[in-house]
């Protein structure tokens, strides 16, 4: 969660220093799973529902909170949840979004390991920043929209399983707004996917140092950046680290 907007407040700013940022389930089925109540941070719970600044946030962005929360299964398809900070003297500052359901509360799905298969069971959600505006919250797009899917099926037969590294062609390409990136690897190995601008400034973290399994592979770009916001039509390039295998590839989006 990125706090630098509410550390701007005219009343009751965030103070990372003595402030205390929660999440909060907004979803009932996905809360009563967890045994806790929805817009609520259960007293018991405080500490697993608390955002910390890490190194690994801090990577991301000086004001950059985050927080890692185990979930009891089965788990729900998408996490509809909001967050809100306890001041030193007591006062809470709550997000708020308009309307009702997708907009009123942040939105983001749970992605699977195949298609139609088991939710992965570790992952990040998106980075976002903390609103109390009352306009819509981030929903981010669903990722079986249009058939697409963040993984590909990994065969069982070894002998259909990859034998060299191997980084695909972005497709559609030229995008507009999203595009399927694929590949391919012969071997258990951490993997990193960055999209780039043209400039070679970072863009975006698609994947970040996630370990995998040998198999193909395929994920979505939503043409967003990591701070969640549209980003320009143009040239973009996209790296792929596994090991010590790096490939790149450009793409064109288009509006």
């Amino acid at each position: 969660m990125d706090m630098t907007e509410a550390m701007t407040y005219e009343e009751n700013a965030f103070d990372p220093a003595t402030d205390s940022l929660f999440f909060m389930w907004q979803d009932a089925w996905g809360a009563e799973l967890q045994g806790v109540g929805t817009n609520t941070v259960p007293s018991t719970l405080r500490q697993t529902y608390l955002y910390r600044s890490t190194e690994h946030s801090r990577t991301l962005g000086e004001n950059v909170q985050s927080v890692t929360i185990p979930i009891v299964g089965p788990a729900p398809h998408a996490m509809m949840y909001t967050t809100k900070y306890v001041k030193a003297d007591g006062t809470e500052v709550s997000e708020l979004g308009s309307g009702y359901g997708f907009g009123r509360y942040r939105t983001q799905w749970l992605k699977p390991e195949t298609v139609g298969g088991s939710i992965a069971l570790v992952q990040g959600l998106e980075l976002v920043k903390f609103s109390n505006l009352g306009t819509p919250l981030e929903v981010m797009p669903e990722p079986f929209a249009n058939d697409l899917t963040f993984v590909l099926p990994v065969s069982t037969e070894v002998d259909n399983l990859p034998t060299t590294f191997a980084l695909s062609q972005n497709y559609p390409n030229p995008f507009n707004p999203t595009t399927t990136i694929s590949y391919v690897l012969p071997e258990a190995v951490d993997v990193d996917l960055i999209v780039f601008d043209i400039t070679g400034r970072e863009v975006t973290r698609l994947i970040d140092n996630r370990s995998h399994n040998a198999g193909r592979y395929d994920i979505m770009w939503n043409g967003l950046n990591a701070d969640g916001k549209r980003v320009a039509s143009g040239l973009y390039i996209y790296k792929i680290m596994a090991g010590d295998f790096q490939q790149t590839h450009k793409m064109l989006l288009l509006k």
